[in-house]
């Protein structure tokens, strides 16, 4: 059975993602921080990754250069929203 972590500091979006995922059947763990990310990746092992790129502690790309070293194979579906014009640019 796969193992996906979904990483996301916005609590609606990693519901949202947990609910989508389980669909599919995967074990879904979630972080909302990007250290708690790079704990939870190192400690399960899992089959690929849901990252978002801005979380309070910690930008997503060392989060993502971290991953890759533990599994350079494992997929990664990046994330990043723009809720705002502000955050647009």
């Amino acid at each position: 059975m796969a193992n996906i972590p979904a990483m996301d500091d916005d609590e609606k979006i990693r519901d949202l993602l947990y609910m989508m995922l389980r669909r599919k059947g995967p074990y879904v763990l979630t972080a909302d921080y990007g250290q708690r990310s790079c704990d939870a990746f190192r400690r399960e092992r899992p089959h690929g990754m849901v990252l978002h790129f801005k979380m309070p502690d910690m930008d997503g790309l060392p989060v993502l250069m971290e991953t890759l070293a533990i599994n350079s194979l494992a997929p990664v579906v990046r994330l990043m929203g723009a809720g705002t014009a502000e955050r647009k640019q």
